[in-house]
């Protein structure tokens, strides 16, 4: 048999959209293929929008209606094809987050750091000291937006809060803390609304999440022998 060469268009290991690795395929209709079409540039669409979405926070350019068809060329700019993305699904709800962190002049893209082994990037977030108030000495913000429509758990902002309080050593039963996610949601009509979820967690919640990421840490150092 004398096999066709493929090192140059197919690197060792590599596979297609389209592979037997992945048999499930074979059953796919035309329209479960095209939801899996669009789900592979899910995170870099993302990923695209997060950075558009710092940049604009960053120096404070709030987001109006005229820059809808600029923020749809940013997608199709960085190689994002027009069949996989709904502007009517992105655009209020984008806006609303920039424009909101604006105004409650929030940092953007801000690393959250307990260890070398746990931390994370907040989207958008602000502490500042409140003086003078007998139920609290500092407010907590954070902001998360999503680009897409699978619904995000309000967990993760409660691990981004933990996070915070063990890094900066402030105190969550002295804090007023505020998390939204910002995600568009669509009715079973078919009709697409922008929506922010809120929740003001209890101090006890967050001091909970700070107590678990201390010991998922020391569990992980043990692993690495580093205790």
């Amino acid at each position: 048999m004398l096999w066709h060469d493929h090192s140059k268009d197919m690197p060792e290991g590599s596979h297609t959209f389209i592979s037997p690795s992945k048999y499930y395929t074979l059953n796919y209709t035309r329209d479960q293929l095209f939801r899996a079409y669009c789900a592979q540039y899910a995170s870099t669409v993302g990923d695209i929008l997060h950075a558009y979405a710092r940049d604009r926070i960053k120096f404070k350019n709030k987001v109006t209606r005229y820059d809808r068809k600029e923020i749809e060329f940013e997608l199709l700019r960085k190689g994002i094809p027009a069949n996989v993305f709904d502007m009517n699904v992105i655009f209020e709800n984008f806006k609303n987050y920039v424009n909101d962190a604006i105004g409650y002049q929030l940092r953007p893209e801000q690393p959250l750091k307990y260890s070398e082994y746990c931390a994370g990037t907040a989207d958008a977030i602000l502490y500042e000291e409140v003086k003078n108030n007998k139920d609290y000495s500092g407010i907590l913000r954070i902001h998360d937006y999503k680009s897409g429509l699978t619904p995000a758990s309000m967990k993760q902002l409660e691990g981004y809060a933990a996070l915070f309080f063990l890094e900066y050593g402030v105190k969550p039963g002295l804090t007023k803390t505020t998390l939204c996610i910002y995600q568009s949601v669509v009715d079973d009509d078919g009709t697409v609304f922008a929506d922010i979820r809120t929740e003001e967690p209890e101090p006890e919640l967050i001091a909970q999440r700070m107590d678990q990421y201390i010991t998922l840490n020391r569990w992980y150092k043990s692993f690495r022998g580093d205790d």
